[in-house]
C-alpha cells in the first residue's frame, strides 16, 4: 500500500497528540520510507507544519 501526504499528517498529528512534540522529519521518513515517496512525504509534512502555524 502507498501512503499518500494525509497519511503522512495523520500519523503526524497522532505522534503529536500522544509524545507532546512534533515528529521530526527523519522520525517521518523511518516510518514511511518504505509506504511513501519522498514528495508525498514532504507534502504531509508541510500540510502539517502549515496547520499547527495557523492554530497558534
Amino acid at each position: 500500500m502507498k501512503a499518500k501526504r494525509w497519511d503522512v499528517y495523520d500519523w503526524m498529528k497522532h505522534r503529536t497528540m500522544i509524545t507532546g512534540r512534533i515528529p521530526t522529519e527523519e522520525e517521518v521518513a523511518i516510518h514511511f520510507v518504505r509506504y511513501a515517496s519522498l514528495g508525498e512525504m514532504m507534502q504531509g509534512i508541510l500540510d502539517f507544519r502549515e496547520s499547527v502555524r495557523q492554530a497558534r
